[in-house]
């Protein structure tokens, strides 16, 4: 997925493992710093003159089929719902170390999505530091459908069961967003899909309606 911003053309250099463009925009410098899985984009508004929201395109790939606001969080997925690329939640820190979120809206447009940021800056000290960064969602280990997705008290998800396209699975996956990596789980002892996760206070979960091998519906713990 590429992403255009519309200000003028920018000329970058490099400061130590950044790529800075001073004067991106009015009042604006730009920043890239790179990490293995992540991509942190910084904008330095100097002044008030600085707009107080930002804009992209987003063209997306043939791998993406939507682009949508959650959480917080922007999130690109393909066409089975399986977030590629995401955005931790925007914020702002000005000069006094006041911490304030940007709220996030997309929009379907011709050339791709239209992504734009919007800071309430009202009371905020100059200068202000705007940081969005993009991470890689993660694969999951296996292609699945009709699954169960539980968040856990830990803040990890754990995916439980579906359907490949060619049979139900047993598998259970879970992903770590400390990590933003799948790991395989202990499967199930029968292959269920189209089921029902509930979480109890025990830390067990409740699977119901769910469909299993023999296409009956059963409940059980797990």
């Amino acid at each position: 997925m590429s992403m255009a911003r519309g200000a003028q053309a920018a000329s970058f250099e490099r400061a130590d493992s950044a790529l800075v463009a001073r004067d991106f925009d009015v009042d604006v410098d730009l920043a890239y710093l790179a990490g293995p899985n992540h991509l942190e984009e910084l904008r330095v508004w100097r002044s008030p003159r600085a707009a107080g929201i930002l804009r992209w395109t987003l063209r997306a790939g043939p791998g993406i089929a939507d682009v949508r606001v959650r959480e917080g969080r922007v999130e690109a997925v393909d066409a089975q719902g399986y977030v590629k690329l995401r955005t931790e939640p925007a914020f702002a820190i000005d000069a006094t170390g006041q911490r304030r979120e940007l709220s996030a809206h997309v929009e379907r447009i011709d050339s791709g999505f239209q992504l734009s940021m919007t800071l309430a800056s009202s009371g905020l000290t100059y200068p202000v530091v705007v940081d969005p960064t993009w991470t890689s969602g993660g694969t999951m280990l296996e292609k699945r459908f009709y699954h169960q997705a539980v968040k856990l008290p830990s803040g990890k998800v754990m995916v439980i069961g579906g359907d490949d396209g060619t049979k139900a699975l047993s598998t259970v996956e879970q992903y770590d967003p400390a990590t933003k990596s799948w790991s395989s789980l202990a499967p199930m002892s029968i292959p269920r899909e189209q089921h029902v996760g509930v979480p109890l206070p025990s830390g067990r979960i409740r699977l119901t309606a769910s469909i299993w091998a023999s296409g009956e519906a059963e409940s059980s713990l797990f």
